[in-house]
């Protein structure tokens, strides 16, 4: 991923606005993140560590099989949602973030309320204050309607259970 544009070594069908090039002609831009689909784990790593950056490697499953990201350090969910909140004069504090993966970790540990869904790997419920049901159960939506519905009888974050 470069200037917000994704670059493949060959074409994908999964619905994703993606450039198909040689990967080795971009090596002199800038690069936000490496993702590695259905990757060998072993792979990666050796790739993670001849890397010449303190780079960070995250590792998740989307469904439809293993991925992972190599990432510049600081880039990160939380980083980036900081940088939208500046503009709007909010902070962290004012976010209600929900995940399931480790990239989710620490945006779930820095915002006001984070919440992991229940299919959520151990460590990204961890770092959540609350858990939800599952993606496929619409944990997010009801969360939110415990929140709205709190929110209006005065008390705030009551009705979230884990």
């Amino acid at each position: 991923e470069m200037d917000n544009e994704l670059y493949v070594n060959r074409p994908i069908d999964n619905g994703w606005i993606h450039t198909v090039a040689n990967l080795l002609e971009t090596i002199d831009r800038p690069i936000a993140k490496i993702l590695f689909n259905n990757a060998h784990p072993d792979r990666v790593k050796t790739i993670h560590h001849s890397l010449p950056c303190d780079c960070h490697l995250l590792t998740f499953n989307d469904g439809y099989g293993p991925l992972a990201d190599i990432v510049a350090p600081g880039v990160n969910k939380a980083n980036t949602l900081k940088e939208v909140l500046a503009g709007m004069k909010l902070t962290m504090e004012d976010v209600i973030a929900f995940g399931d993966d480790t990239i989710d970790i620490d945006m779930l540990y820095e915002s006001g309320i984070g919440v992991a869904m229940a299919n959520a790997l151990p460590a990204v419920k961890t770092a959540a204050d609350y858990v939800t049901l599952s993606n496929d159960e619409d944990g997010v939506a009801v969360v939110l309607e415990k929140l709205l519905r709190t929110q209006g009888s005065g008390t705030s974050g009551q009705g979230l259970t884990s």
